[in-house]
């Protein structure tokens, strides 16, 4: 362990265990929960399921593994904030393809979140098994 980079002890996490979601704004779109029930900005019909998904798959959301990163990085971002807390956490999406990149430029990292993590980006639910089999 005396010979790994700093990055090998970042967590892989990119929410802190007990950080409650509030808003979400990825590029386009804005999820938030003002009175208890989760909205999104532009209003669209989204059932209330895939919106929970959404706010979960970020909860969870862990990084295949951490890299140093470009203290410049520029791109789209994506804003979360927290209940309770000031201020917000912003990832800078380097790379969408093949794989998704968030960096935190603030820290000099980035996640690389592998390919199937392009469902943080969007509201469109993953496609199941019967419906990428049906005619």
């Amino acid at each position: 362990l005396v010979e790994a980079g700093y990055t090998q002890f970042v967590r892989r996490s990119l929410i802190d265990a007990g950080a409650q979601i509030s808003a979400i704004k990825p590029p386009g779109f804005s999820v938030q929960q003002p009175a208890g029930k989760w909205t999104v900005e532009p209003e669209q019909e989204i059932p209330a399921d895939d919106l929970q998904r959404f706010i979960d798959d970020w909860q969870q959301a862990a990084a295949l593994n951490v890299q140093a990163a470009d203290t410049t990085a520029n791109g789209d971002t994506v804003e979360i904030t927290f209940a309770g807390e000031p201020g917000s956490l912003s990832f800078v999406i380097v790379s969408r393809e093949p794989e998704l990149v968030l960096a935190r430029p603030d820290l000099g990292i980035q996640y690389r979140m592998g390919s199937t993590a392009n469902r943080l980006l969007t509201l469109t639910p993953p496609p199941t098994e019967d419906t990428e089999n049906s005619p």
